[in-house]
């Protein structure tokens, strides 16, 4: 077993484990994290660890970074984490 699946089982219910591609973790890391941050959604330490580590394996794309400054110009808010 991978360190990546370890993690996963540790951190989420088995019957919630899928494997995701290395992009897809790390756009629903910055997504959940920007929930937290906005909308004070809970995220246990340990999975914030691993949502951590998602986001630095993948950092945002400059197609990522565009879409963060246009939300911004839109709506006043942005992903700090992009």
């Amino acid at each position: 077993m991978t360190d990546s699946r370890l993690s996963l089982l540790m951190v989420f219910p088995v019957w919630m484990l899928i494997e995701l591609r290395d992009r897809a973790r790390a756009e629903i890391a910055r997504a959940i994290f920007y929930m937290h941050q906005e909308y004070g959604l809970s995220v246990k330490p340990a999975r914030g660890q691993l949502l951590k580590q998602w986001n630095e394996d993948d950092p945002p794309s400059w197609d990522e970074k565009r879409r963060n400054k246009k939300i911004k110009e839109l709506q006043g808010t942005k992903n700090p984490v992009c």
